[in-house]
């Protein structure tokens, strides 16, 4: 070996063992990871780890990257068609390819040469850090930008990245996707690394759970502020009662009174806002005293949504999390967006995230690296078939002069077995020990949802998971199922699409149309798609049918299903049907604004005047204090405008400014008059709009001194 190597090996030795093995500094708490994870594998897998580590530290400075990476990739595709190496060997394996894919990538970095090659052994120094952040970068998620944000966090504390290394990941997870603001970045990075009582211990959340106090829009005094003010709160539902509900805003028959304002915490609780603002608000709070915070949205067409959060209490006995703002009776499901891949995820998900963090650390890591390496698997082919280097490992062996194992040759270890398919059993392999190892690894059920849409699962091996997953959520976390089944059927092939369609009535029960209506009728609802594209339009209509009835008032699936049943029943001539499910819809809700959504459907029925008729009936008859009648109203004169019945717009105008006295509806009423040419009138009451919406705006003004005042007292 040459000397120039001897002495960096020894000193990636020396530093790794100082590193992981050294008490931390008084102030900082104990590391709650060290994974010197390559260093714990089987021999002779390990000689190969410690060949790759050392081959790395020889490239580093040098243009000999794409050597080391394709060296990489024949090893690691290599032990997944040869041999049966441990779990934990796979996951190494994969750690050296992805690390000698990324290091020379970050030459793209805005740093002096030396600079990037001190940040480069950093990195390859504290596997602690690199090995979690490269397993948690996503296809979504950009490596370049995440190791940026580590990079920055590293000039500004390096011991903090290293004390609090979930922190860390999950703040590059998150700023990967976002512009960055450096000094925002550390400044809430300190604030969770800083001495201060915490609710829980935020330096052993895992990244996947710290990513939700990510991010932290508020200044950091205005952080600080609400950390006292709301010092002794523990239940985030307080925060959000604070602010006031702006009912006026709700119905839309105001702007909100903090129109114009900024969006500051201070702010939301002197003049109040609506449920969006709340859970703004109770997040925003949560975070700064230490609590992950999710948060949630129902919306659709037809529908009037909401806002809440989910609070994680990280409790042992009891709910892991705290709803708050939830109304479940009228809202029993939401949907959240994961912080770090913007991607849409049922509420479930953090059923499933509670159950995951209570696992063993050890199987969630060793879980999440086999379902990155099942995705990497499919990028990773370049052919069908892998040659087995038994030369390549053989010289690596003999270099590192190693014994041989009592019981076996090195070499032996690796004998060739039959090679599997790797678009196939081996893909699948890696999920279905991913699946044993945590079967609640979120990222398990991400990448069986990107392999079988890709294709690189077949029909059977996708079903046998969903079974898997419909047996395990029996008892709860349903929604999770449907989520899946939502994302995967429509990118099945025609068999796969046949299973699927014949599966679906062993998944869905009478308990999950009690429980989740909702759900099940979007399950229908793509079920009927789907026979709809096969040529089965029989079925097609009978599972649009069952899609409607089954929650006729739920306008993001009812709606959609009218509109695609209609023109099928009415290539039949089926007349009395068509009026049958429109009628049935009509009278499933009186919301205006589901009343509105239905009009195409009306005029596609052949029933212009109809159409208009209901117009008139929303704006006559709606009720003003019924959420979204307001919306509905303006939506219809609008409309009543388009079908140049002016006359009748201009009289529901002049009744709607007359309910709401809103700034706008003036500015409307004043506009249909300048149309019909009744310029005179217009001035006036474009004179009258305009003072009274500055005594409007003054009485705000003094409901929010009175409330500030309140405020005030309370804090003292």
């Amino acid at each position: 070996m040459k000397p120039m190597i001897m002495i960096n090996t020894l000193l990636v030795a020396v530093m790794w063992s100082l590193t992981v093995a050294a008490p931390p500094a008084a102030e900082q708490p104990k590391p709650h990871r060290q994974v010197p994870f390559y260093q714990q594998i089987p021999q002779p897998d390990r000689e190969i780890a410690a060949e790759l580590l050392e081959a790395t530290w020889e490239t580093l400075g040098s243009d000999r990257w794409p050597a080391l990476q394709e060296q990489a990739r024949q090893l690691l595709l290599a032990r997944l068609v040869y041999g049966r190496p441990d779990d934990e060997s796979y996951v190494s394996y994969l750690y050296f390819y992805l690390l000698a894919d990324w290091l020379p990538r970050l030459a793209d970095l805005d740093l002096e040469p030396k600079e990037l090659l001190d940040y480069q052994r950093w990195l390859i120094l504290h596997p602690q850090i690199t090995a979690p952040l490269l397993l948690a970068l996503s296809p979504e998620d950009d490596a370049l930008q995440a190791a940026a944000v580590i990079q920055e966090l590293c000039r500004h504390n390096s011991d903090a990245v290293l004390h609090y290394p979930e922190l860390a990941i999950a703040a590059a997870l998150d700023y990967d996707r976002r512009d960055r603001d450096t000094a925002q970045l550390t400044a809430q990075f300190d604030w969770w690394t800083g001495k201060r009582p915490w609710a829980l211990p935020v330096e052993k959340l895992p990244q996947e759970l710290a990513r939700y106090l990510y991010p932290s829009d508020i200044s950091s005094s205005e952080r600080q502020g609400v950390y006292d003010f709301y010092a002794a709160t523990t239940d985030m539902n307080q925060v959000y009662r604070d602010v006031i509900y702006d009912f006026d805003a709700l119905l839309e028959k105001q702007p909100p009174r903090l129109t114009g304002k900024p969006r500051s915490i201070e702010n939301l609780l002197v003049y109040g806002s609506t449920c969006t603002d709340q859970t703004y608000a109770a997040v925003q709070v949560g975070r700064a005293k230490g609590y992950p915070m999710v948060e949630l949205v129902f919306h659709g067409p037809g529908v009037v949504g909401h806002s809440w959060a989910a609070q994680f209490l990280g409790q042992k006995e009891g709910p892991l999390w705290n709803a708050v703002g939830a109304i479940p009776e009228a809202y029993p499901f939401g949907w959240t967006f994961d912080p770090a891949t913007g991607q849409r995820e049922s509420q479930q998900t953090l059923g499933f995230l509670g159950a995951y963090v209570q696992s063993a650390p050890t199987e969630r890591w060793i879980s999440l690296g086999l379902a990155r390496l099942a995705d990497r698997t499919a990028d990773l082919i370049a052919e069908k078939k892998v040659d087995y280097p038994a030369e390549l490992f053989e010289k690596l062996l003999k270099r590192r002069a190693q014994p041989h194992h009592p019981d076996q040759d090195h070499l032996d270890y690796f004998k060739p077995q039959p090679q599997a398919k790797l678009e196939g059993e081996r893909i699948e392999f890696l999920l279905q020990r991913s699946y044993e190892r945590c079967a609640f690894q979120p990222e398990l059920w991400r990448s069986l949802v990107r392999l079988a849409r890709g294709q690189h699962l077949s029909a059977a091996a996708t079903i046998k998971f969903i079974d898997q997953l419909a047996k395990m959520t029996r008892g709860s976390y349903r929604d999770k199922l449907f989520f899946v089944l939502l994302e995967i059927a429509p990118a099945l092939d025609r068999l796969g699409q046949e299973r699927f369609l014949d599966a679906a009535a062993n998944w869905v029960n009478e308990s999950d149309i009690r429980r989740a209506p909702t759900l099940v009728a979007e399950i229908f609802l793509l079920a009927g798609d789907i026979t709809r594209q096969r040529g089965d339009i029989d079925k097609a209509i009978e599972l649009y049918i069952r899609a409607i009835s089954l929650k006729p008032d739920y306008g993001p699936v009812s709606i959609p299903a009218l509109m695609r049943l209609l023109p099928l029943l009415k290539d039949r001539a089926d007349e009395l049907g068509v009026r049958r499910e429109l009628d049935l819809l009509l009278a499933a809700s009186n919301d205006p604004l589901f009343q509105l959504q239905l009009l195409p459907a009306t005029v596609q029925a052949g029933d212009k005047q109809a159409a208009l008729e209901r117009l008139i009936t929303i704006v006559e008859d709606g009720d003003p204090e019924q959420r979204g009648y307001y919306t509905a109203a303006r939506q219809a004169i609008e409309l009543m405008v388009e079908m140049q019945e002016t006359g009748w717009a201009l009289s529901a105008a002049k009744n709607l400014y007359q309910q709401t006295r809103n700034h706008e509806d003036g500015q409307r009423v004043v506009r249909i008059m300048r149309v019909l040419g009744q310029n005179e009138l217009a001035d006036q009451a474009e004179k009258e709009v305009e003072e009274f919406e500055k005594e409007r705006l003054a009485e705000i003004e003094r409901q929010a001194e009175l409330r500030r005042q309140e405020l005030r007292e309370r804090h003292q």
